[in-house]
């Protein structure tokens, strides 16, 4: 509630002229430039957001810019900054519980320039123009929460993340195409790196940390599913629109925590759910849909789960089998992708004859028209197949 009621303060006195050169006392510290806190008493201040169009604030964070804020716990930087010095946050590391930087000019994360946290929740540092983070740039803190969104970061390199205590990375919408095996940290439980130009990962890039329950890597470049292995313990996985043309199931064979995993907007020709015996969980949502998938596999011990599969040139007697297997077996669907079978609105399926396990479509003309269906009237569809997944939009399958 507080930080809500922060934002909606922050947006009020955008549209107003303000006098400049001070801060302001309201439900927070309002203050032109980082400098205008050394005019004051400030320790009992808790919440201070800085933010001005003034040219003449400095565009560096000194070391000792923040000396008299001992009980601060809430701090947002707004269009200012071009430059914060090593262990510039230090005095205020102990305290600090949120940090939000936005829209500034930082291009470089300096090594220790976010060390000595402590009770930091949320370190946002969203839309700063980073373009490169120095090694040990978070050493010794505690952070949950780390936001990276919209930066310009094309790598990360060893040790980047290391020494430091972050169980949540987010760096979507970067551009990233290279990530190092030793970049994250061992208290890693999520990891969001959608949205970048990833085509490849390093084999052992989630090695080091062995408690990451959920990536998600989806609008990337990828061609195949990397480093299964080191995700073992993961529960949900999201490799949605991508490039993915391969997967080498057996590695998910000893996935005992899987609870989602997404490979809708590949190039998948082949697949089968028989490598999934050992989810422990009571109904794995599996996303296969917009792929190139003729047939997939079933065997009668099967696990019973949630599928999505439309917009995949099914063989039509396969489908017919596949939906028959799903009827006799209390697997499920969703309700986007039931009503977008039932539209009418797209081809379901490929006349191909006898359902074989799973060949490709042998007349391309026909799988080129089929696409071409599929993905023209694919932006205009409300139903979002792909995020209408949670219990509320689960249903059985019924005879019809």
């Amino acid at each position: 509630m507080l930080i809500k009621a922060a934002y909606l303060i922050l947006l009020a006195i955008g549209s107003f002229n303000r006098i400049y050169g001070h801060c302001e006392e309201s439900y927070m510290m309002f203050c032109d430039c980082v400098s205008d806190i050394r005019n004051y008493k400030s320790g009992n201040w808790t919440d201070v957001v800085i933010k001005s169009g003034k040219t003449s604030c400095s565009s560096a964070i000194k070391s000792n810019s923040f000396e008299k804020l001992d009980e601060i716990k809430i701090l947002f930087i707004v269009d200012q900054i071009e430059t914060i010095e090593k262990f510039a946050f230090k005095q205020i590391g102990q305290t600090l519980k949120v940090l939000k930087l936005y829209g500034n000019a930082l291009n470089l994360v300096k090594s220790g320039t976010f060390s000595g946290f402590r009770k930091l929740s949320q370190l946002s540092l969203v839309n700063n123009n980073i373009e490169l983070i120095e090694e040990k740039s978070f050493e010794s803190s505690v952070i949950k929460n780390l936001d990276l969104s919209r930066n310009k970061i094309e790598m990360i390199a060893a040790d980047t993340f290391a020494e430091s205590e972050i169980t949540k990375i987010v760096l979507r919408y970067n551009r990233l195409s290279y990530i190092n095996e030793d970049a994250f940290n061992k208290h890693l439980e999520i990891l969001q790196l959608d949205y970048n130009n990833l085509e490849h990962l390093q084999g052992g890039f989630a090695s080091k940390s062995p408690k990451l329950r959920e990536l998600t890597i989806s609008h990337n470049k990828l061609s195949h599913v990397s480093d299964v292995p080191s995700l073992v313990k993961a529960n949900k996985l999201d490799f949605s629109f991508n490039n993915i043309n391969h997967i080498n199931l057996p590695e998910f064979e000893d996935f005992k925590d899987l609870t989602f995993l997404d490979l809708s907007s590949n190039k998948l020709e082949t697949f089968s759910l028989n490598y999934f015996k050992k989810v422990k969980t009571e109904r794995l949502t599996l996303l296969l849909s917009y792929n190139l998938l003729t047939n997939v596999k079933f065997k009668d011990d099967t696990k019973p789960m949630t599928l999505t599969l439309f917009g995949n040139p099914w063989n039509c007697k396969c489908l017919e089998k596949m939906q028959k297997h799903m009827l006799q077996n209390n697997f499920s669907t969703t309700k986007c992708d039931l009503e977008l079978f039932k539209c009418g609105l797209l081809p379901v399926c490929i006349e191909q004859g006898e359902c074989e396990d799973s060949q490709p479509v042998e007349n391309r003309d026909d799988l080129k028209r089929f696409m071409q269906v599929v993905q023209r009237q694919k932006g205009s569809l409300v139903c979002d197949v792909f995020r209408d997944t949670g219990p509320r939009f689960v249903v059985g399958i019924r005879s019809r």
